[in-house]
């Protein structure tokens, strides 16, 4: 029994290590990253008011799809998830063009976000006002243009704006797919150096 034992042991140890493919990570991260682009878009980018603060008409949230920012970036990350599944198709042209691709729309979606967490008090206070206007004149029936301005007028003081989690998660599903992107493209530019 103990010659049999070391038998199978010898046969073992005789056999050529199978090749293992090597698994990517690229798609996943690509899905997470067009993932929290989309629901960073259809977030809360904002919060008009705060503790401290008594209630105004314009006490409230924006959400990123009241902006037209907030849809563009909702279709940027829709782009970066249908990279991922593009991916999978394991195209050497595609694996080539997808990665910049994805650079591009990430780095787009992270400057819109950037750039409107930058100007936040002018740009929520405005389409939170824009939001109020329009559900008084869709309640009353009153014109929206009247209703906006007297409501500009009237609420002119300062109203604390705090950004919410929604651009947050835009920021980051940018910064994670320009990252994953950058690191494609270094591995590509590695690999063609070294078979040229």
């Amino acid at each position: 029994m103990q010659d049999r034992v070391i038998e199978i042991g010898a046969a073992n140890r005789a056999e050529p290590p199978r090749a293992t493919r090597a698994v990517s990570i690229d798609a996943p991260l690509f899905v997470l990253a067009g993932a929290l682009i989309v629901l960073g878009s259809i977030g809360t980018w904002a919060r008009i008011g705060g503790p401290g603060q008594s209630e105004s008409i314009l006490s409230g949230t924006v959400g990123g799809l009241a902006l037209a920012e907030g849809k563009v970036t909702l279709a940027l990350g829709l782009v970066v998830a249908v990279a991922a599944a593009a991916l999978l198709l394991r195209s050497a042209g595609l694996r080539r063009v997808l990665p910049l691709i994805v650079l591009l729309t990430s780095l787009v979606a992270g400057t819109i976000a950037a750039v409107d967490a930058l100007r936040a008090d002018e740009l929520f206070r405005a389409a939170r006002m824009d939001q109020v206007a329009r559900n008084i004149s869709d309640t009353t029936g009153f014109p929206f243009d009247p209703i906006r301005a007297r409501l500009a007028s009237q609420t002119a003081g300062p109203a604390e704006v705090t950004l919410g989690g929604g651009m947050a998660l835009v920021l980051a599903g940018a910064a994670l797919g320009a990252g994953t992107s950058a690191v494609m493209l270094a591995g590509s530019r590695r690999r063609s150096a070294r078979a040229g």
